[in-house]
């Protein structure tokens, strides 16, 4: 998610404040605050914004995903454990 965070086309087009998601992020890894659904919501509108308005491919969005876990394989049941 920090990845996701520092490459955010949602932050560059100014609809997400870096500083706001980091501290989200922030306050769900110490367990002061479950802020998972917020964190898995904004991942998908990431991906949706990605496909719809950027236009990238199926292929470019698991590059992408693939690149931001570290090289790991992303897959469907990958993701929804993670």
């Amino acid at each position: 998610m920090l990845e996701t965070i520092a490459q955010s086309r949602l932050i560059e087009a100014g609809l997400f404040r870096k500083e706001v998601l980091e501290r989200l992020l922030g306050d769900h890894v110490s367990g002061r605050v479950d802020h998972n659904y917020r964190l898995w919501m904004i991942f998908n509108l990431e991906i949706s914004w990605r496909m719809y308005i950027d236009g990238d491919s199926v292929g470019e969005l698991e590059q992408w995903i693939d690149s931001a876990r570290g090289g790991q394989r992303a897959t469907a049941a990958r993701l929804v454990i993670a």
